[in-house]
């Protein structure tokens, strides 16, 4: 399944191949207890709203969250699954 074309069918991607400065809604969190807890920590749960502030090429990614800018790792961006607002 190709996720770049499903942000037109308003289906989820990962947070890893969402675009730069436009909103999403984090849907799901693929990972386990000690990553849903720090993730939770920051803010990043379910159903709260970010933006994608920051995209190079294989580094970190910088995300806009309640206010507050949070760098995450390549390998967190992708188990965090969102999806666009439009």
């Amino acid at each position: 399944m190709d996720k770049s074309s499903d942000l037109n069918n308003g289906r989820t991607l990962l947070l890893s191949q969402a675009e730069l400065n436009k909103d999403y809604r984090v849907v799901k969190i693929a990972g386990g207890s000690l990553l849903h807890s720090r993730l939770h920590s920051m803010g990043i749960v379910p159903d709260e709203v970010l933006k994608v502030v920051l995209k190079t090429g294989g580094g970190p990614i910088a995300i806009a969250i309640k206010g507050v800018r949070i760098a995450l790792g390549r390998g967190i961006s992708h188990k965090i699954e969102v999806k666009e607002l439009t």
